[in-house]
């Protein structure tokens, strides 16, 4: 096989298709191992049939080969948090957080985590985050008034249910 067509297996294999089976992104790994992307590449295929076990081990070879990028981690973050593994989720997105802060979303999914593990004040603090560097997003809006409720600060999240409401107008507020 010629290195020509070697390098462009490689890059097709790699390209992101919902359509492309584990076994074609294997065949990336077999004409690179060493390569990260080969691994988050195949870690997302398993991710996409529900093989979050398998997932995690591809996305931590690929932490392991690149522990600098930060879609990595938060892939790993995301096939954890699939698996049910909230809290080494939030290890994975503080971790990719401290590689790249000005990423509203990460924010946002880093306060659902601890919203979920009913963490109010951390959740609201990474609201509040990702809401200082995207302010017209409705779900942060309202992602931040839930946990202001549960932390019993209704005013607050009263007027946090209002400005998502604003961004939104569809939206239907629990509180009236």
């Amino acid at each position: 096989m010629t290195s020509e067509k070697t390098a462009s297996q490689f890059r097709q294999s790699l390209e992101p298709s919902r359509n492309r089976p584990p076994a074609v992104r294997r065949s990336a790994l077999a004409l690179k191992p060493d390569h990260a992307n080969a691994y988050s590449s195949l870690g997302n295929a398993l991710y996409e049939i529900g093989d979050f076990d398998g997932a995690i081990v591809k996305y931590r070879m690929a932490v392991a080969l690149q522990p600098d990028e930060e879609v990595y981690l938060v892939n790993l973050g995301e096939a954890l948090d699939g698996k049910g593994d909230h809290s080494g989720a939030l290890a994975e997105y503080r971790k990719a957080l401290t590689l790249n802060t000005d990423k509203a979303a990460r924010h946002f999914i880093l306060g659902r985590l601890l919203a979920d593990q009913g963490d109010d004040h951390g959740a609201t603090a990474e609201y509040r985050k990702g809401l200082a560097l995207k302010p017209d997003n409705a779900d942060g809006h309202y992602s931040l008034a839930q946990a202001l409720l549960h932390s019993g600060r209704k005013q607050e999240a009263a007027q946090e249910f209002q400005e998502a409401k604003r961004l939104w107008p569809g939206l239907k507020l629990p509180l009236n």
